[in-house]
């Protein structure tokens, strides 16, 4: 009877060092079902730049393309796990626009760097994983000035990518909040400003499948 009871409790020690070891990898390692990405904030969903102060504001239609460089993501902040490769906005005949008159992507500035941040909710059932987007370029006319915000290392723009408890992408969310400096631009240029809105459609670059975010 006393072998049994010790066999037992070697058997739940066990269990005990398995569950510990599994909890460990889940907290070190996300794995990304698709190698390519593309994030389409459609003109139902448009994404919203603003700045600090008010006063300017554009909301346009926005589509960025690029690429993981691994299915294995370690979860590192400031990380480099994939580039933005392609942005498109517009066409600006259908943004919305307050003191705002044009809008372009510094294409000059790709590929935009995204870095793993942090994720949101609990392991092991995490509801997003926090990005970092660096060396994003915007070049704004407003008050008939030309104004180029650009993400840094420093003041990166921020997304969320939503996670449903499958782990399929929903959506990429703007983080409203984060602020993204004026790179160069007059006096008539606002300091600052930021993103926000969701891209309701986040697939596999060029095909409609879904994008899977899993522990591992």
């Amino acid at each position: 009877m006393r072998n049994r009871t010790k066999l037992v409790l070697t058997a739940l020690s066990a269990a005990v060092m398995l569950a510990a070891l599994v909890g460990t990898a889940s907290a070190n390692r996300l794995s990304v079902s698709e190698s390519t990405l593309r994030a389409v904030w459609p003109e139902e969903s448009k994404l919203n730049f603003s700045n600090t102060a008010g006063g300017l504001e554009i909301s346009c239609s926005v589509t960025l393309e690029g690429s993981f460089h691994s299915r294995s993501i370690v979860k590192t902040r400031g990380s480099l796990i994939g580039y933005i490769t392609r942005a498109i906005v517009g066409p600006v005949a259908n943004c919305v626009k307050n003191n705002v008159t044009n809008v372009q992507v510094l294409t000059a500035s790709l590929p935009w760097h995204v870095r793993y941040d942090s994720f949101t909710g609990t392991l092991p059932a995490i509801t997003g994983v926090r990005l970092q987007l660096v060396g994003a370029a915007f070049l704004l006319t407003a008050f008939g000035a030309s104004c180029l915000y650009r993400s840094t290392p420093e003041q990166p723009a921020f997304g969320i990518a939503n996670r449903e408890a499958g782990g399929t992408i929903t959506g990429l969310q703007a983080e409203n909040g984060s602020e993204i400096p004026l790179a160069s631009g007059g006096i008539l240029c606002p300091a600052s400003g930021t993103f926000n809105g969701t891209a309701t459609r986040v697939t596999k670059l060029g095909e409609t499948a879904t994008i899977r975010l899993t522990l591992i």
